[in-house]
């Protein structure tokens, strides 16, 4: 049976089981299948239709168990190689590659958020500045509590040590490893986020460039164990003008604006090619925590463990959280001054940063960040 054969009998397959009639299939294919002996060929096809994702897994089983039915008369050797492709599919989650599209609504909304000049409304300001470290720090706890970030106004920026004194007090802090930013860490554990670039659209290098930083939560390629869980900035230098904001989206408002059904698919889903990665919508004393960023013009690519989806569904569940990403009603901006300090808490807040900060010599915008693992 030739690839042209095989797809008819794919075709008549999947409309048959559509209509919920296998005998319908049978009918139909049976004894050309038999008569061709060519059904490993009909089970490839209908194996790659699956991974492609024109086939949800459940109906996939379904056909595949149909077509493993249809050789029993034929021998215990042909019947050898359709277990052993059986098995080989029965583990296999549905895949696919996302890749945002133009006409994608949350294009627009995000040149609105990060690249329009405007100023999102100003993370609240904080009160007075403690007077010693253990009232730093347990005011900072009270505001991470309350709303997921703590904001206070220091004098003067802590020095290094200071610094990684002050987020031991939250846990760990976590080395910074990346031998690309090795040139921007110091005391192994600090970045310094200095607008030292033009613009560019490569992800790993746009938080050392002057222009947008796309949302995301910090470590999402990573397992919940390597995933920080707050987020420490601290100014050193503004930058010129007003300069850039840090943007804070609540991840409780962008899953309480997603459908039940998108809710559902992006529990099973998760980046691919990352061993132990979470799903992107996970549940911790139940609030929603996302692990997901906004890879922009790059691919994604995903693997779900739902069977009951198709591709085409994940691609719009996707684009589905992009868009309640970037509505801006519930995004708030850091106004920085030397000496700002900001603990996120990674697991309640995205974040990210609009086009402010420009590429000037002589004058750039620099904060230190630390990534402290709780402990």
């Amino acid at each position: 049976m030739n690839r042209t054969r095989a797809l008819r009998h794919l075709y008549l397959l999947s409309w048959s089981l559509h209509r919920r009639s296998v005998a319908t299939y049978l009918a139909l294919t049976c004894a050309d299948i038999l008569a061709t002996g060519a059904f490993a060929v009909a089970l490839r096809v209908l194996v790659q239709s699956a991974l492609d994702g024109h086939l949800p897994p459940a109906l996939y089983a379904t056909a595949a168990a149909a077509l493993s039915w249809t050789v029993t008369v034929v021998g215990a050797s042909a019947r050898a190689n359709v277990v052993n492709l059986l098995s080989e599919a029965v583990a296999l989650e549905l895949i696919g590659t996302f890749l945002q599209r133009a006409s994608d609504g949350h294009v627009p909304l995000r040149a609105a958020l990060l690249e329009s000049g405007g100023r999102l409304p100003a993370l609240s300001s904080p009160g007075p500045v403690p007077a010693n470290r253990a009232a730093l720090v347990d005011r900072l706890t009270r505001q991470l509590e309350r709303d997921g970030v703590g904001r206070l106004q220091l004098t003067e920026p802590l020095d290094d040590a200071a610094f990684r004194a002050l987020g031991a007090a939250f846990g760990r802090p976590t080395p910074e490893t990346d031998p690309s930013v090795s040139d921007f860490v110091t005391d192994d554990v600090i970045l310094n986020l200095v607008s030292a670039e033009p613009a560019t659209p490569d992800p790993a290098r746009q938080p050392f460039a002057a222009g947008a930083l796309t949302l995301h939560s910090e470590g999402s390629g990573r397992p919940v164990s390597g995933q920080p869980r707050y987020i420490i900035l601290m100014c050193c230098e503004p930058g010129p003008g007003k300069g850039a904001q840090t943007v804070l989206v609540p991840m409780a408002a962008v899953a309480e604006s997603l459908t039940p059904r998108v809710r559902q698919i992006l529990a099973a889903t998760r980046y691919r090619n990352a061993p132990g990665v979470p799903h992107v919508l996970r549940h911790v004393d139940g609030r929603p925590v996302l692990s997901f960023r906004d890879f922009g013009s790059d691919t994604l690519e995903w693997e779900c463990s739902d069977d009951s989806v198709t591709g085409a569904e994940v691609d719009d569940a996707l684009r589905s959280l992009l868009t309640a990403l970037y509505a801006a009603e519930h995004a708030v901006g850091v106004e920085w001054e030397r000496g700002t300090l900001v603990v996120i808490d990674n697991t309640r807040h995205f974040h990210g940063r609009t086009a402010g900060a420009r590429f000037e010599p002589g004058s750039r915008r620099h904060l230190k960040r630390l990534r402290v693992t709780a402990s």
